[in-house]
């Protein structure tokens, strides 16, 4: 399949679209033909310089302005990925997380339903969705511990009941830990552990790790290809990862290594409501969407460590 002639000319309208996913993604829907409508509640820090990619500033939770922008761009293909992320702040402040997670997510399943959305694709979560001791697939019963996991667990529901009555495709993509560059590093912030060692030991600081713990990490650029093959095929759940799960010591002893940081790590015990231990078997859906030559842990750290380093006057 030649997705490219499938997405040109296309008109996607991607939600969440400031965030560090949604950037890749955009960058990488209109370098193929599509024409960008990226969306988020957060007005962008610079106006974009493609002229495939037009933002939008409004709210999901805004329904009659939502609607408007779907009455105007009548959009070919909807990625959702607006929401809120944090595991820790959602045990916080968990009304705030229902509220844009799942009647967030419920106003653009409406939406896409109402005006006809070709394809729905749903970024919701893999690494809070289970937890189990053992190599999960995509038939895995979920069992979410955190509220953020069973927020994105009921979006699902919502989202899967409204667009099955609708003419709408629908699949959901559920992430493992998602790392690697940004593709804007002015008013950076880190984007998980990965992120947090690295500028940690860039800046000489101590590095905390909670519990004993492991995680499938999935190079940011690895998702999206995932996500876009997902645009042309019936795949209800994909599980998108890298096969292959690493306990964080060690990780930090990987990034530790390729920076010269000689301090041992403070341990601390695992967080509320954090999963364990997470470990996708994904080989079905690889050989499904035809995706080959995922990027391996070790060379997917020094691309990372290599942009922080370039970039890292404009972090500061």
């Amino acid at each position: 399949m030649n997705i490219h002639n499938n997405l040109t000319g296309s008109k996607v309208l991607v939600t969440g679209g400031q965030g560090f996913v949604a950037q890749h993604l955009n960058l990488s829907l209109s370098s193929i033909g599509a024409k960008v409508y990226t969306l988020d509640i957060i007005p962008p820090k610079h106006s974009s310089n493609n002229p495939n990619v037009i933002q939008i500033t409004s709210d999901i939770l805004d329904f009659e302005s939502m609607e408007l922008i779907f009455k105007k761009i009548k959009p070919d293909f909807v990625f959702h990925l607006a929401a809120k992320v944090s595991v820790l702040d959602s045990e916080k402040f968990p009304d705030e997380y229902i509220l844009i997670n799942e009647d967030g997510s419920e106003n653009i399943a409406t939406l896409c339903a109402q005006y006809n959305v070709k394809k729905v694709i749903f970024f919701s979560t893999g690494g809070a969705m289970y937890n189990y001791h053992f190599t999960i697939n995509e038939k895995t019963k979920p069992n979410p511990i955190s509220v953020y996991g069973r927020n994105k667990l009921n979006a699902e529901i919502i989202m899967n009941k409204i667009l099955l009555k609708s003419h709408s495709n629908f699949s959901i993509i559920r992430p493992a830990n998602i790392y690697g560059p940004s593709i804007n590093y002015n008013h950076w912030k880190p984007h998980g552990v990965i992120d947090i060692f690295i500028k940690n030991m860039m800046e000489k600081n101590d590095v905390i790790i909670f519990g004993d713990c492991s995680r499938d990490y999935i190079y940011v650029e690895d998702v999206i290809k995932i996500a876009i093959a997902t645009l042309f095929l019936d795949i209800p759940i994909v599980l998108a990862g890298s096969g292959k799960s690493i306990n964080t010591k060690d990780l930090f002893h990987k990034i530790s290594k390729y920076l010269h940081y000689d301090l041992d790590p403070i341990i601390k015990n695992i967080r509320h409501n954090e999963v364990k231990s997470i470990s996708f078997n994904v080989d079905k859906v690889i050989e499904s969407l035809s995706i080959m030559d995922l990027v391996l842990l070790d060379e997917g750290l020094l691309r990372t460590i290599n942009q922080l380093k370039k970039n890292y006057k404009d972090i500061l």
